[in-house]
């Protein structure tokens, strides 16, 4: 039987204090002495070798954004909504297959299944197999509970849920092979900002996270930027020279000289800014190192435009004053930080999970 809710939280605080100690540690790029923190420390090391995309700095902002998430307050507000926690019933097992676009991207839902008092059957995407399991190691030390009901595996024979993340492609092929399961299965998705124009020069800054953090390649990246008419783009160059860091990757750069090759061989008209392109392009989706942008006359048009591409956007990204927007507006600078109840893609794991039969 499941710990309590209560015993849950005090488990999840503490496996969020080691996330932010862990955090510290590769952001300062020192050795580990800490044992609650070493294997975590030394899944990062090899993440860090294996995926070019792993840098310390992107695996320790997963970590602090996950600690930040595994706060007690925030916790008891986000499980309040659910009373039937408190009710025990009969438990589950639900397979989660996780992307690994970003560090760790598949947490929420381990988290989800755990809280929900459900066994937890956990597929690693291949970029990143170590974190997860580390993870799982981790919290299983705390409470035998934990231990008893996580497993990584390929075999989902046993499996009377499915949680899938992928691409668009990918979700047919789990739509067929786990269609006759109860399941939420993920596709493509991207984020959109909204800028007006009269931004102070910190908040330019702070938009910077929402575009490089993760070298862009979460679904919570900011890829396509509407700015009113006559707006100088250019200007964000200036405001983003904290992020230069990118170049230094290897992949990254790769990218932009393979889009910066394109553009050119297609005459295709860009904003080359060394460390990122710019391309006046109406698609919500760009390349990794491009943002896409477009100018708008009016809020209006920006409200159906978003209104029509409410299926491809995980969320969008803009200041306070715009609040008027019919959508779920994310601060400048936050899209990497949600709370537990900013459900991927819209849909409540939470109820999901506990309404299983």
């Amino acid at each position: 039987m499941r710990p309590d809710t209560d015993t849950c939280i005090n488990h999840l605080v503490k496996l969020g204090g080691i996330f932010a100690q862990t955090a510290g540690m590769l952001t300062n790029a020192s050795a580990t002495r800490d044992p609650d923190c070493k294997l975590l420390y030394e899944a990062a090391v090899k993440s860090r070798d294996r995926n070019p995309w792993f840098t310390f700095r992107e695996i320790g902002r997963s970590l602090h954004s996950l600690a930040g998430m595994l706060d007690p307050n925030i916790l008891q507000r986000w499980l309040k909504a659910y009373p039937d926690l408190r009710n025990q019933k009969k438990q589950k097992t639900v397979a989660v297959i996780m992307a690994g676009n970003i560090p760790l991207v598949g947490f929420h839902d381990m988290l989800s299944v755990w809280l929900s008092g459900n066994t937890l059957l956990a597929k690693c995407a291949s970029l990143d197999a170590l974190l997860p399991p580390a993870v799982g190691e981790m919290i299983g030390r705390m409470h035998p509970w934990f231990r008893e009901n996580t497993l990584f595996t390929d075999d989902f024979s046993a499996a009377d849920a499915v949680i899938a993340t992928g691409s668009d492609n990918t979700a047919r092929y789990f739509s067929w092979h786990y269609g006759h399961l109860p399941h939420i299965i993920r596709k493509n998705r991207n984020s959109a900002a909204i800028l007006t124009g009269e931004e102070s020069p910190a908040d330019l800054r702070a938009f910077g996270r929402d575009v490089f953090y993760y070298y862009g390649l979460g679904c919570r990246n900011v890829t396509h930027l509407f700015v009113p008419e006559g707006y100088a783009v250019d200007r964000l160059a200036e405001a983003w020279q904290e992020y230069q860091y990118v170049s230094e990757n290897k992949a990254y750069m790769n990218n932009i000289r393979y889009q910066r090759a394109l553009y050119e061989s297609t005459e295709t008209p860009y904003r080359d800014h060394g460390f990122f392109i710019m391309q006046d392009d109406s698609a919500l989706a760009s390349p990794v190192g491009v943002l896409n942008y477009s100018f708008y006359k009016d809020m209006d048009s920006v409200t159906k435009i978003l209104a029509g591409k409410k299926s491809q956007l995980q969320c969008v990204v803009g200041p306070p004053a715009l609040k008027m927007i019919k959508t779920d507006m994310v601060p400048l600078g936050m899209s990497q930080h949600p709370k537990p109840w900013d459900y991927a893609d819209r849909v409540d794991t939470m109820d999901f999970l506990l309404r299983l039969e």
